[in-house]
């Protein structure tokens, strides 16, 4: 189906028409063309080389895109290989191969024979975090196992999401638990009384500088390590507040920075991205009242229909979100290879010893 091509970057190799694709195609932010440009420039180490696959009719035009790169696969425990895995990481809320509708089939068999003609001794081919309803995932599992690929299915993190229904701010706070409300109502009280306290939103490419460096601010005197890659952060923030797609929240205290939240709206659909608190002023509860001030932001303002907590299953986001999906990983190891071997024999491990397995592994 198609001719199959491989572009080695977003940034100097590909043509303007897989560009447009790009950016007709892309469902999300972190499938957008600033997005791989920036994670290219910015998150590829040393040994990884990026493959980008494409499939195209003559016909048609551009069908299909998928983003790969070369890396170490951990296989069981200190044992790795080198494979083929999505270009993603652990900024990457959802990957999938971009693609028009409906071709899901064909496509997925011009994908997996464009992985096989990359590289034939390719043994494993780990791609996540992907929808776990995906139709285009499905077929490409079954081309891989149709060429002697075994496939293991396996879970990333729950996604919290939340859909308006077109309900306004007001109504959707009304929603909220009691407990949510209630700490809104005594707790913005308290902070609307004071003379040196103030809630911005920051949307303009020529704030970003400056509301980065009160957000890297917050971070360090939050309870989370350090931000590992500070500079793709900042290429991000700018490229997208190039777009109107940032919405960078602060919550400061005089000129002192307390709580920020990073969020991104992106085709109807505002994605909490970073969040981060002063430890020293949690009793304020400055970041429930600035997701709030964000909420009512991209609701009212942006009219976006939903609003989505991207990574993890972590208990308040529940209290703010309304369902969960489930995003996987699919992992296809060539049978007869010596990854294959080792991991049926782990797997045959994990289902006879799996206290004795899982214990090993911690």
């Amino acid at each position: 189906m198609g001719d199959i091509c491989c572009f080695d970057s977003f940034s100097s190799d590909m043509p303007e028409r897989w560009r447009q694709f790009i950016d007709q195609n892309a469902l999300t932010f972190d499938q957008t063309l600033p997005w791989f440009i920036e994670f290219e420039r910015h998150l590829l180490g040393p040994s990884q080389h990026l493959h980008i696959l494409a499939v195209e009719e003559a016909a048609a035009g551009p069908l299909a895109l998928l983003p790969l790169s070369t890396d170490r696969i951990a296989l069981a425990g200190p044992i790795s290989v080198t494979g083929l895995t999505a270009l993603s990481n652990y900024y990457t809320a959802f990957f999938a191969p971009l693609a028009v509708a409906n071709r899901d089939r064909g496509i997925a068999q011009a994908l997996v024979q464009g992985i096989s003609e990359l590289d034939a001794d390719n043994a494993v081919i780990d791609i996540n975090p992907l929808a776990s309803d995906s139709r285009m995932v499905a077929e490409m599992a079954s081309e891989w196992m149709q060429r002697n690929y075994e496939i293991e299915r396996y879970f990333r993190f729950g996604n919290w999401h939340l859909k308006l229904a077109g309900r306004t701010s007001q109504e959707y706070l009304a929603s909220l638990p009691g407990h949510v409300r209630s700490t809104l109502v005594r707790k913005g009280k308290k902070m609307h009384a004071r003379s040196d306290a103030s809630i911005r939103i920051v949307t303009a490419v020529a704030d970003v500088p400056a509301a980065m460096d009160a957000y890297e601010a917050v971070y360090l005197s939050s309870w989370k390590i350090d931000e590992p890659h500070k500079e793709f952060i900042r290429s991000i923030a700018t490229e997208f507040a190039r777009r109107n797609w940032l919405r960078l929240g602060l919550v400061e205290i005089g000129s002192r920075p307390i709580a920020a939240q990073i969020w991104f709206v992106y085709r109807g659909t505002a994605s909490i991205f970073k969040l981060a608190y002063d430890a020293e002023f949690r009793n304020i509860s400055a970041g429930s009242l600035l997701t709030m001030t964000l909420m009512q932001h991209v609701i009212d303002v942006d009219k976006v229909t939903t609003v989505d907590y991207l990574c993890g299953d972590d208990p308040y986001k529940r209290d703010w979100m309304s369902a969960r999906h489930e995003r996987i990983g699919i992992r296809a190891v060539r049978r007869f290879s010596w990854p294959g071997v080792l991991n049926r024999v782990t797997g045959v491990a994990r289902r006879i010893l799996p206290d004795s397995v899982s214990r090993a592994s911690d």
